[in-house]
């Protein structure tokens, strides 16, 4: 295959970026292999104008690339000026020279404001003595200068924390303080981790190993305790992370007791918090004893921050602390403090806590760039629970139960004492969620699990000291688990009195308000659920299931949308929880004329699907918020040059787009623009009904 060339660029700006991927494939550089699995994600994007080759934003991938191909090029001297400004410039046989050195040495990233003038500049000065006749046109270049001028202007304005992370300049009473600190920090800012010398861990498994064997044998020589090393939890992520994380003291749950990992995800506290972790220039630091040990064995310097973020204290690690300090460097990281996972639990919304928190959260994103995602509100919305698994096993129910009844703190599984800042487990919001498994139960499971909980229900004594999920007996518990979107779905349950008055709701001929025991209604409910799935012959039945809880569900014609009858036998997916199965039914709209149509909930905020198999298997993930905000503004600022509105349609399907109104055009008439120069158009997804 013949090698592709800069030189030989199509004009056609479909082809374009096919082209470039092409020669970022043939390339020999070893720095261009890590760049194509950011650069192509890149182009997947659901909606583009057609105009788009002239609004992808290539400014955001411009350093990124520069540095991959070096800044004199890849190619017979292209550098990425030539490439992505769309202007040309020789560097001849010096560049194939850098070239290859630079196949051999790691590069070095300059600021961007300075590698911006360096190139500018440099391009100019090169095509002026190559060719007077050439001009320079691009207007993406004078767009740079104007930004490298600008950074000059706002950087007076402006204080430079770490990375994004910028502030107006400091009140009075924190001027002198800042001001002190601000050159270090941009000296840790432009710091090249990659130089640290006489790193002591090099291989974090080879190190672990070599410690398990010496904790083992301090605690069989000190102690005279034979422990097994299996029992020490291994340290997670990389070292070479841009984020690291540092707590102790997690809740008492893990599936897995032996051979374990800090990022356990069967642990509530892990799932909250779980991320990769040490090149690291910030690290977030859980937990006051975790804190206070640091505080007392490391020097510091104290930075209060302000304005958006008051309340967030910085611990700026002095150099001097690691023994393979730098003199060139007064400090080594930046330490942010936050509460422990686990006070979070108990934590109630919008509480003054949870948002200091996710402050905290903010700023250590920033400080690394955005490398890492970010869930706006995730402590003071308590958007968590998506992430904390919703089903324990049973000795481990009974364990919190006990201690949930009881108002004390759970048995000591550890030998750490608990943290300070952890409120009591009575404060928990929703304590019994945890007591319903993530998913219900499939129509066929639940034919499965009535018989052996009817036939526990006959055995067991009567329901008095009943309190809690956990005493049920092992097969109630069981049906239970799966029964907050079958028979729960539109109540808060959060002891047996909610369970009683909702199953006397929902059990025909039973009054509401007269009282009957818990295990009766537990045992006619049963009975209930396995008459009504007797009925039932549809197929699939491993993949979604009924709802028991007698409300109808208000429906329209997908097509028309005219009403049908109400609907009490509905079907919803097991793998997505709240999701209902569309059904064909004859419509009897003037429109349809008794025609088969899919029929969809009137409730818009009902979320829907098919019936087929592939569909009913798609388990939904998290929603995860990104805050764009940082990168783009709005229409309502005046930005020059740029249409007040963009007509877009699908990528894949191009003049077949079908929008849900018909057309095949989608005109964002409140387009957002990046804060680049020049700017460029952010492109919104919309539901193509083609493909």
């Amino acid at each position: 295959m013949p090698r592709a060339k800069w030189e030989q660029l199509p004009d056609d700006p479909e082809k374009q970026l096919a082209h470039i991927e092409k020669i970022l494939r043939q390339s020999s550089s070893k720095k261009v292999e890590p760049v194509l699995e950011s650069y192509l994600p890149r182009r997947k994007l659901h909606f583009r104008s057609t105009t788009w080759w002239e609004e992808v934003d290539l400014l955001s991938i411009l350093f990124t690339l520069a540095v991959a191909i070096q800044t004199r090029g890849e190619q017979l001297g292209r550098c990425a000026n030539c490439i992505y400004l769309r202007a040309f410039c020789s560097h001849g046989e010096q560049a194939r020279q850098l070239s290859q050195k630079a196949n051999h040495h790691p590069a070095t990233v300059l600021p961007q404001e300075k590698s911006i003038k360096v190139s500018t500049r440099q391009l100019k000065r090169k095509r002026e003595d190559k060719d007077s006749k050439e001009e320079i046109e691009d207007s993406a270049i004078k767009g740079i200068l104007q930004t490298s001028s600008g950074i000059n202007r706002n950087s007076l304005d402006q204080y430079l924390v770490l990375g994004n992370l910028t502030l107006p300049r400091p009140p009075p009473e924190l001027k002198e303080r800042a001001e002190q600190l601000e050159q270090d920090l941009k000296d840790l800012d432009n710091r090249n981790m990659d130089e640290l010398p006489n790193r002591p861990i090099t291989d974090l498994n080879v190190s672990f190993r070599n410690f398990q064997t010496q904790e083992q044998a301090v605690w069989k020589s000190t102690l005279q305790k034979d422990v097994s090393p299996a029992l020490l939890v291994r340290p997670s992520g990389s070292l070479d992370s841009l984020l690291a994380n540092r707590l102790n003291q997690p809740s008492f749950t893990t599936d897995h007791t032996e051979n374990g990992e800090t990022a356990d995800y069967s642990n509530g506290c892990m799932a909250m918090t779980v991320s990769q972790t040490q090149k690291a220039k910030v690290e977030i630091i859980w937990g006051r004893k975790v804190q206070q040990r640091l505080i007392q064995t490391n020097d510091f310097e104290v930075l209060p921050l302000w304005g958006e973020f008051e309340g967030v204290i910085l611990m700026l690690a002095n150099e001097r602390n690691c023994r393979n300090s730098d003199a060139q460097f007064r400090f080594r990281r930046v330490i942010l403090l936050s509460c422990h996972p686990q006070n979070m639990f108990y934590q109630r919304k919008n509480s003054e806590v949870a948002i200091r928190q996710d402050k905290v959260m903010m700023a250590a994103a920033r400080m690394v760039r955005n490398c890492v995602p970010l869930v706006q509100d995730y402590y003071s919305e308590k958007k968590w629970y998506s992430c904390v698994p919703a089903r324990f096993k049973t000795d481990e129910l009974r364990l919190l139960a006990r201690g949930l009844e009881t108002k004390q703190q759970a048995p000591p599984l550890t030998i750490l004492s608990r943290d300070e800042n952890t409120s009591s487990q009575s404060e928990l919001t929703s304590p019994w969620d945890i007591f319903f498994s993530k998913y219900p139960h499939s129509n066929n499971t639940l034919r499965k699990l009535i018989p052996p909980a009817l036939d526990a229900l006959k055995n067991c004594d009567h329901s008095d000291s009943w309190r809690l999920p956990p005493d049920l007996p092992d097969p109630v518990l069981e049906w239970f688990e799966g029964q907050k979107y079958i028979l729960f779905s539109n109540v808060s349950i959060s002891s047996f009195s909610d369970v009683s008055h909702e199953l006397s709701r929902i059990l025909p001929g039973l009054e509401p308000n007269k009282p009957k025991l818990l295990h009766d209604l537990f045992k006619e409910i049963l009975i209930y659920q396995q008459k009504s799935l007797k009925n039932v012959k549809e197929r699939h039945q491993d993949l979604w299931h009924s709802k028991f809880d007698g409300r109808e569900i208000v429906l329209e014609c997908k097509h028309c949308k005219f009403p049908p009858r109400p609907e009490i036998n509905s079907r919803w997916a097991v793998s997505r929880p709240g999701c209902y199965i569309l059904r064909r039914l004859r419509c009897q709209g003037p429109e349809c004329r008794g025609q088969n149509r899919h029929v969809r909930p009137a409730d818009t905020d009902l979320s829907y699907t098919w019936t087929n198999p592939i569909s009913l298997n798609f388990s939904s993930q998290p929603i995860t918020y990104f805050d764009v905000g940082i990168y783009t503004r709005q229409q309502s600022i005046a930005i020059d040059n740029v249409p007040t509105a963009m007509k877009c349609w699908c990528i894949r399907c191009k003049e077949q787009t079908e929008l849900p109104d018909g057309s095949n055009t989608y005109t964002d008439r409140q387009p957002r623009w990046t804060t680049s120069t020049p700017s460029f158009y952010v492109a919104r997804d919309k539901e193509c009904a083609s493909c």
